[in-house]
């Protein structure tokens, strides 16, 4: 990372550049960079326009100037330099992605998903788009088409845990357990040292009301990664001691035998969930 006075000594440098060569819109775009690092926003939109001027059919100026205003949080000026990097590559997905981001930003969804669908279209076989597409669905509690979009992705690469540890995350989400404990048995099957797995697996135990089990999973991730799951086994060793006074303290349902598993275990669980948060990497 710069400090300031390496910065300012970049900026004289392409400056130097920029005399030496006033037709490169290389340099001003580089400098526009050094400025922006710098907080001086208005003279890195000054090099971006001259960029542009300069190489005007470029879409990749666009783009930058579009992530530029978008730091300064000017997200109409994004969305038209974004539209402009379209008009100028129409069948690039990554172009109506990069919009579809700024829409999101500037709530505007029905403008975003048109974008997502754009870029599926576009590449109907890269798994990344229906992940991309999840990731939008599941921040507007669309979780059913989320699911079916990570299920596309994992149909398409196989190989990859992240669409199984997400569609694992949705499954909680809807209170599909098992079908979320599958997902995370798989990515241990796939990668036995993976930490998220073993932390997938103990929020489904928590879920069900099998601490120890939950415990002894957040144990397994903590081995392999010391710092992955700390928060979650101090909660489980909370919840446990939560477990022993529910079966002292809670008022059993009349006419039920006061050991009853089910009856305890039922009543613990809304006694936990009322008493402790939820561990911070559950859902």
């Amino acid at each position: 990372m710069y400090n300031s006075e390496q910065r300012e000594k970049a900026i004289a440098d392409l400056t130097e550049a920029i005399r030496l060569d006033p037709n490169n819109p290389d340099r001003y775009e580089a400098r526009a960079r050094k400025y922006q690092t710098a907080t001086d926003y208005p003279a890195a939109s000054n090099d971006y326009a001259e960029a542009i001027r300069l190489d005007p059919n470029n879409p990749n100026r666009y783009e930058a100037r579009a992530r530029h205003y978008v730091l300064i949080g000017d997200y109409q000026a994004a969305i038209a330099d974004h539209t402009q990097a379209i008009r100028l590559e129409r069948h690039n997905p990554d172009r109506y992605e990069a919009r579809a981001a700024v829409y999101e930003s500037n709530k505007k969804p029905a403008e975003a998903l048109a974008d997502h669908m754009e870029a599926i279209r576009l590449d109907s076989k890269n798994p990344d788009r229906y992940v991309s597409r999840a990731e939008f669905y599941t921040s507007n509690e669309e979780y059913a088409k989320a699911i079916a979009d990570y299920t596309t992705a994992i149909r398409l690469d196989a190989k990859s845990t992240t669409s199984l540890q997400k569609r694992g995350e949705l499954y909680m989400q809807i209170g599909e357990l098992e079908l979320a404990l599958a997902d995370y048995n798989k990515m241990v099957t796939m990668n036995p040292k993976d930490p998220d797995a073993f932390v997938g697996r103990g929020q489904v135990f928590y879920r069900k009301g099998n601490f120890k089990r939950a415990k002894e999973e957040y144990g397994q991730a903590q081995r392999l990664e010391p710092n992955s799951a700390s928060t979650e086994i101090i909660q489980t060793e909370r919840i446990q001691s939560a477990i022993n006074t529910c079966q002292q303290d809670l008022n059993f349902n009349a006419g039920a035998p006061r050991y009853d598993p089910v009856v305890i275990i039922g009543a613990c669980t809304q006694y936990l969930q009322e008493k402790f948060p939820t561990p911070s990497r559950m859902l």
